[in-house]
């Protein structure tokens, strides 16, 4: 007999602001080639050398950009400037743990590791 694989549905985000305006992310293999795209064409940079900010932002570009719905990556630096510190971990966080589902232990260990650093920096703790 093979080997059983449950498909678990995409995690979705419903991204709200005060003005009413609602943006769809969606954290599947298209975000996650979206997301590799756009670190690649970062050059030789280091995850751990973006701020908290700009990894939100590429976050955000990747996960909306998808469906139809599509926002410049202006447009999701400007979204992330009005947001506040706790939005953005938790919308960093929903993507990495959607990521770590597909990661060895040392992999997860290592993003962990990133997002302190990130919230350490962002923070200024």
């Amino acid at each position: 007999m093979g080997k059983i694989i449950c498909v678990r549905p995409p995690e979705e985000l419903i991204i709200q602001f005060a003005d009413g305006k609602e943006y769809k992310a969606v954290f599947n293999m298209n975000c996650l080639r979206n997301f590799q795209e756009m670190i690649n064409k970062q050059g030789n940079i280091a995850l751990t050398e973006l701020s908290i900010v700009r990894l939100c932002c590429m976050i955000l570009y990747a996960g909306i950009n998808q469906h139809g719905e599509e926002i410049s990556y202006e447009e999701a630096e400007a979204l992330v400037a009005n947001m506040n510190i706790q939005s953005v971990n938790e919308i960093v966080d929903t993507f990495t743990n959607e990521m770590q589902g597909n990661m060895k232990e040392e992999q997860k260990e290592l993003v962990k590791k990133m997002m302190a650093q990130y919230l350490n920096k962002f923070v200024g703790k």
